[in-house]
């Protein structure tokens, strides 16, 4: 085993749909975090879809104790690694807007990625 994760179907910035309302059989979100190992202040991450100019939470993961994240050596360093996939099935879109990723520290929020929804030209 090598951690090795493969993305197939990647969405980049922009995902095209034919028409809404549209269900997808299914959607994938993958995350990567990293941060201090000596972080002591809780962590939550969020999937939110945001619909004209409203967030809505899809999923969220709180790890009440970040520090006991697994160590990763880098380049002389250390860093606490979080990686996650996250499965959607039958995940309905019912009109135009996007998808974000967010974490937070306390009042601290650290973008991660969006998806943007839009209808087909």
């Amino acid at each position: 085993m090598s951690g090795k994760v493969s993305l197939i179907g990647i969405y980049s910035a922009v995902m095209f749909v034919k028409e809404f309302p549209t269900i997808l059989p299914q959607l994938w979100a993958s995350i990567y975090f990293l941060q201090s190992p000596n972080e002591t202040r809780p962590l939550s991450l969020r999937l939110l879809l945001e619909v004209n100019g409203e967030d809505r939470i899809l999923q969220e993961a709180k790890i009440e104790h970040p520090n006991s994240l697994p160590p990763v050596e880098t380049e002389g360093f250390q860093m606490a690694q979080m990686n996650l996939q996250l499965q959607m099935p039958h995940f309905q879109i019912l009109e135009e807007g996007r998808l974000k990723v967010r974490a937070y520290l306390d009042d601290d929020e650290i973008r991660l990625g969006a998806l943007d929804i839009k209808k087909a030209p």
